[in-house]
C-alpha cells in the first residue's frame, strides 16, 4: 500500500537540545498555512512534543531522524446561534518519525482529538491540539518502538555512517560531519568509535577555524567578557600554531580573576574549571558545532511515495 513519507515544501527543523538525552528526533513542522491550519497552531503542537519527548528520553534539536505531522480533518461543523459562532472539529493527527538518510519511514501512530473555537477553524485545530497531554502513555509506546528501531538502524549502518562523516570531513565539510555523529546513541555498539571520529574531526575544523577563534577570544578578553574568551581560548587544541596564544589568554583570565575577584568573574571561573579538562570541553564544544548546524539548517521536502 502507498503511503506518504514527508510533506510539502516550506518545511523548518525544530531544535532545543537537551544535554540529559542520548537519541535525538527532529521536529518538523510547517511554517506557513497548510489545509487552513495556521503555522501558530503547529508552533503550539511543536511545544506539546518537544515535552513529550523530553520525557519520553529523546532530544527535539534534529539530526538524521525527523517527525512531522499530517492533519486530517474528519468532521468540521460550524454552530451558529446566539452572539457568537463555534468551531467544532475532529481531526485525526498522525505523526510520522522517518530517517531523511535512507527516506525511509520509520513508524507512524494516529491519535483522534477534537476541538472548539469561536469562529476560526484554525483555532478549532489548535484546540485539538491542547488535548495531547504530557504524561500521554499512547505517545510514550509509540516513541520506545520508534528508538528501538532508531538503536537498530545505527547498529545495523555504523559503518555507512563513520564513511560517510569521513568523506564529508575530507572535502571540509566539519560542521555537518559533526552533526552526523552527534546523533549516535550512546547504548548501540560503535558508541566509542564515533566519539573517537567526532573529536578527530572536530580538532580538524579546529584547526581550519584558530585563526577565526582566537580573534574572537582575543575580542572577547578586550571587552571583558571572559566567559566567552576562555570558552573559545579552550576550543583550540594543543596540535595548533595558535595554541600558545590561546593559552596565554586563558592564563591572562585566570590573573584577572584573582585579581579582581568579583561576583560578575564566576561563570567564568567556573569555564577555567572546565577548560582545565580538555576531553569535556572538546565534548561540549562539538555539541555547540552539531546545534549550530542543525539550527542553521532549514529543510524543503518533496512528497515521496514508499510501497
Amino acid at each position: 500500500m502507498k503511503r506518504l513519507f514527508l510533506l510539502a515544501i516550506g518545511l523548518m527543523l525544530s531544535f532545543s537540545i537537551q544535554a540529559q538525552n542520548d537519541l535525538t528526533i527532529g521536529l518538523v513542522m510547517p511554517n506557513k498555512e497548510l489545509d487552513g491550519i495556521k503555522p501558530d497552531a503547529y508552533k503550539l503542537l511543536q511545544s506539546k512534543l518537544e515535552k513529550l519527548l523530553t520525557a519520553s528520553g529523546v532530544s527535539s534539536y534534529g539530526g538524521d531522524f525527523v517527525m512531522y505531522p499530517v492533519v486530517n480533518v474528519i468532521d468540521d461543523d460550524l454552530i451558529e446561534g446566539g452572539i457568537k459562532n463555534f468551531f467544532k472539529i475532529k481531526i485525526e493527527l498522525t505523526l510520522n518519525v522517518a530517517n531523511l538518510t535512507s527516506k525511509t519511514l520509520f513508524s507512524s501512530e494516529s491519535w483522534s482529538l477534537a476541538g472548539t473555537a469561536e469562529r476560526v477553524k484554525s483555532d478549532a485545530v489548535k484546540n485539538a491540539f491542547t488535548q495531547l497531554k504530557n504524561n500521554d502513555t499512547h505517545f510514550k509506546a509509540f516513541i520506545e518502538i520508534t528508538k528501538k528501531k532508531i538503536c537498530e538502524y545505527y547498529e545495523n549502518n555504523k559503518s555507512t555512517i563513520f564513511t560517510k562523516a569521513s568523506t564529508l570531513a575530507s572535502t571540509g565539510e566539519y560542521e555537518e560531519a559533526i552533526a552526523l555523529l552527534s546523533g549516535y546513541p550512546s547504548q548501540v555498539s560503535g558508541y566509542s568509535e564515533s566519539q573517537a571520529l567526532m573529536h578527530k574531526i572536530y580538532l580538524q575544523y579546529v584547526n581550519a577555524n584558530a585563526a577565526r577563534i582566537m580573534n574572537e577570544a582575543r575580542a572577547a578578553y578586550a571587552t571583558k567578557d571572559y566567559e566567552q574568551a576562555v570558552n573559545l581560548a579552550a576550543q583550540i587544541p594543543a596540535e595548533s600554531s595558535h595554541y600558545n596564544e590561546a593559552k596565554s589568554i586563558i592564563n591572562q583570565v585566570r590573573a584577572t580573576i584573582d585579581k579582581e575577584q568579583t561576583a560578575a568573574n564566576a561563570r567564568a571561573m567556573k569555564a577555567l574549571e572546565i577548560a582545565a579538562d580538555v576531553q569535556k570541553t572538546r565534548i561540549s564544544a562539538a555539541a555547540s558545532v552539531a546545534r549550530a548546524y542543525y539550527k542553521r539548517r532549514v529543510i524543503n521536502y518533496n512528497i515521496v511515495r514508499i510501497y
